[in-house]
């Protein structure tokens, strides 16, 4: 959308023989942004820990605003507690199985 339009208006200033080159920075921001943008997006949709984490690594890195990191950072931080209590479960599992197979025995 605003990324094409300035795409378009730096070929334009180009073609007039303008210099550019800020323009094109500022593009080549503008894209770096949008494509942190979407992997966290992504990553939020997946729900896997290291997706996230590579994501709001690179949102970070590409200057994402605060108010769409926040985002990304609860989602991570949701995901991180449900892994936690996996484990946990998995880890009472594997006691209660020890525990009936010690009695079992016995």
């Amino acid at each position: 959308a605003d990324v094409d339009k300035l795409r378009v208006a730096i070929e334009a200033a180009a073609e007039a023989g303008l210099d550019a080159s800020d323009a094109e920075e500022r593009l080549q921001e503008a894209e770096r942004r949008a494509t942190a943008r979407r992997r966290l997006s992504d990553a939020m949709q997946s729900g896997e820990l290291q997706a996230l984490r590579a994501a709001l690594e690179e949102a970070k890195e590409a200057g994402l605003p605060d108010s769409e990191l926040k985002d990304g950072e609860g989602k991570l931080a949701q995901e991180e507690e449900r892994a936690n209590l996996t484990r946990t479960l998995q880890h009472m599992s594997t006691q209660k199985d020890m525990t009936s197979t010690l009695n079992a025995g016995g």
